[in-house]
């Protein structure tokens, strides 16, 4: 059985996914009251469908489709943007307060989630490792990873460690009237980790070094981009958003962006 055949259950569900968060994003952006969250959650909210449509669905499809033609470049890149959405509806099913898309929520969620475990599965990760040239940055990249991971759990430890010290409850929950930090939970199980491991894997210049930073570059793209675009909803919404947050957010996006273009740039599509 060729590649072809092993992903195609993945590729199938990866059209639902493309087809479902075109529905979710623009129900929610078409009906703004379906959201039922505290006002802060709620503009945050329209910034991440705004993202969601206009960059995740297209970059999910177009990689899906040169995908399937056998781009193994635009196979890593369709993981990214697979894991992108299976962080996305991820927090909205146990993170949004409930709401009349609940079940679009946790059907992107399953299908993303079996869609990202089919394409990994595909993968013939020694071959990936052999298909980047010797002018891969893999240790810029690999560092890249290790502080992004670092500041993101930074960030939210800083808030939880005092609280937890001074036995009260986080900013966060009191300004937004949540039961428990679920997106603070899936950063610092899942993010976090997942930035730190890839970019250990990539600085030892293993296969599964070279597998997982491809879609991790594209996640830390997506996930740039959609902390920026709810800052600026949030401004727009007068709520106070730090100068400082927004510039780290702004560089950190654009040194993925570049990150990505040279690192999947270094892959050859023939194999050596």
């Amino acid at each position: 059985m060729d590649v072809a055949e092993r992903t195609r259950p993945g590729y199938i569900l990866s059209g639902v996914v493309a087809v479902l968060g075109a529905v979710a994003s623009l129900a929610s952006l078409l009906h703004p009251q379906v959201y039922r969250d505290a006002m802060t959650l709620r503009v945050q909210a329209h910034g991440q469908d705004w993202v969601t449509l206009v960059i995740g669905v297209p970059l999910l499809v177009v990689s899906l489709v040169f995908s399937v033609r056998g781009s193994l470049r635009a196979r890593l890149v369709w993981l990214g943007a697979l894991v992108y959405f299976l962080y996305t509806y991820a927090s909205y099913t146990f993170g949004a307060a409930y709401n009349d898309l609940f079940l679009l929520y946790v059907a992107l969620f399953s299908f993303s989630f079996f869609a990202f475990v089919l394409g990994m599965m595909s993968l013939d990760v020694r071959d990936i490792r052999f298909r980047f040239s010797e002018r891969t940055p893999e240790k810029i990249v690999a560092t890249y990873f290790v502080v992004f991971g670092l500041l993101i759990a930074f960030q939210w430890l800083s808030e939880i460690v005092p609280a937890i010290a001074a036995r009260e409850l986080p900013d966060t929950i009191v300004a937004t009237r949540v039961y428990t930090l679920v997106i603070q939970a899936m950063d610092l199980a899942l993010v976090v980790p997942l930035f730190v491991l890839a970019g250990i894997l990539l600085w030892r210049r293993t296969p599964w070094g070279y597998a997982l930073a491809g879609l991790v570059l594209v996640e830390a793209v997506t996930l740039g981009l959609a902390v920026i675009s709810m800052m600026f909803f949030m401004a727009r919404a007068a709520n106070p958003v730090p100068l400082g947050q927004v510039i780290l957010f702004v560089v950190i996006t654009v040194l993925a962006v570049v990150l990505s273009v040279v690192f999947l740039w270094s892959l050859r599509e023939e194999a050596a």
